[in-house]
């Protein structure tokens, strides 16, 4: 049976050229080894994957919907997965966009393009228009700000705002890019990582449905060109590092959000969709990546070696959450599934596509390189898995204006009043959680005012 529009994107396997970039260990795909095992043989006709495993035996994996092949073009690819969501997010859905794989194993060219390309996009090198290796946010981006524009210029009650944003979540926790960038972003020194991440005081909000974050700068896209090059700026501050497996290994995830906010003039009513673009960490070989360092305890002062293997644990417990979900609903379970045993951010943030309330895609990214061939059938495997999910989208309900104003007039004084005191009460000053808490409750607030009062 054919995959529903809703869950097409659930079993698409994106396979790296052989010998692309530097990471991945691809130099291995070329040599005559004869202890190597042969590359990942796929068939795009039938969507099946061989993998050749440590036994000399092959697996063969068929449950791809889509196997995307090497000589496909980022905007090939683009066109097959973007629009029918694009159209979701401008009729109140939310959607999800996710690259999942190794390191050096594609993803972040998946999602944005090239090393380096962001920085040149924030110089404005391309203008508004996609080159050939733009991946999928800044092609989906420049698409979604056209449509909105469009559709604000069309004589209808309907009138749209849309807003940018980008975090970071690493071993320093979550971390604001627009903040990053605009304090001097870029090469990164981890050292001072930490005290960014106090600066910023993004927040989870673990309670809510959906849940998200706040208290990160959001950026109006739909009527100023610069904020889409800030946008590009500052998601040209991720923090990447070389590795023994990767000259430019991404060390955190990388969230980046479209809010759309539509306002109903004929009925006082305001309708909010997010799309979420989700640039995974990759797992690695510590022992590869790192000089064949793998004893935490030994490396506890070794920043990049901690964010690895930080990485390593957030992908592991997204796999056992996935795994459950998938057991849990097979045996028709009554209630709600609850992710409060799962102790990292990266699942609350990924619950609408865990319970499919979301329009979801997700990219398993392949490297073709035989050395790799475990960690391809790792990634291959949990994609297996995801495709098990059930994806039921859930249009977003319209509010209130006048009550939506309200409320978050009353968070924002309650939040002051709340300051006023917090940070000479309680331990750590300004760097107390509550304090930030509070802190990211003001930023929410107050630019979610901003945003209504555009369509006074």
């Amino acid at each position: 049976m054919p995959p529903s529009p809703a869950n097409d994107g659930l079993g698409v396997v994106r396979i790296k050229p052989l010998g692309a970039g530097s990471g991945g260990v691809e130099k291995s795909a070329h040599s005559d080894d004869p202890d190597l095992p042969p590359p990942v043989q796929y068939d795009v006709e039938n969507n099946n994957i061989d993998i050749a495993t440590s036994s000399g035996r092959s697996r063969r994996f068929k449950y791809p919907t889509k196997i995307i092949p090497p000589e496909d073009s980022q905007s090939t690819m683009y066109d097959q997965y973007m629009p029918m969501r694009i159209e979701a997010f401008l009729n109140g859905f939310d959607c999800n966009i996710m690259a999942y794989g190794q390191t050096g194993s594609g993803k972040t060219h998946t999602m944005f393009g090239p090393p380096g390309i962001m920085s040149r996009a924030a110089n404005a090198e391309y203008g508004l228009e996609p080159p050939a290796d733009y991946g999928l946010y800044p092609r989906g981006l420049l698409d979604i700000v056209c449509r909105v524009r469009k559709l604000n210029d069309a004589a209808t009650n309907l009138k749209f705002v849309l807003t940018s944003s980008a975090v970071e979540v690493g071993i320093f926790g979550k971390v604001d890019m627009f903040v990053q960038a605009e304090s001097g972003g870029g090469d990164v020194d981890w050292n001072k990582l930490e005290a960014k991440h106090n600066q910023c005081g993004v927040q989870l909000d673990r309670v809510s449905e959906p849940k998200f974050l706040y208290g990160q700068v959001e950026v109006s896209l739909h009527d100023e060109d610069r904020n889409i090059y800030r946008t590009f700026a500052a998601l040209a501050t991720r923090n990447t590092m070389g590795t023994g497996m990767n000259n430019s290994s991404s060390r955190t995830c990388c969230f980046a959000f479209l809010t759309l906010y539509c306002h109903d003039s004929s009925t006082g009513c305001v309708r909010k969709s997010r799309f979420q673009f989700v640039d995974l960490a990759g797992s690695e070989r510590l022992k590869d990546a790192h000089d064949g360092n793998t004893n935490y305890r030994a490396n506890l002062a070794d920043v990049n070696f901690m964010a690895g293997f930080s990485n390593n644990w957030c992908l592991m417990q997204l796999s056992r959450c996935v795994r459950e979900l998938v057991q849990y609903r097979k045996r028709g379970s009554r209630g709600t599934f609850s992710f409060n045993s799962y102790l990292v951010d990266l699942v609350f943030m990924l619950s609408e596509s865990l319970t499919g309330s979301a329009h979801t895609a997700i990219f398993v990214c392949l490297s073709q390189a035989p050395k790799n061939n475990m960690q391809s059938s790792v990634a291959l495997d949990f994609g297996e898995v995801f495709s098990k999910l059930s994806i039921r989208p859930r249009v977003k309900k319209w509010k209130k204006m006048a009550k939506m104003k309200l409320q978050a007039a009353g968070t924002l004084a309650g939040a002051k009043a709340a300051l006023s005191t917090a940070a000479a009460s309680r331990a750590g000053g300004a760097g107390n959680r509550h304090v930030q808490k509070r802190k990211a409750q003001v930023v929410m607030a107050r630019q979610l005012l901003d945003v209504l009062k555009q369509f006074n």
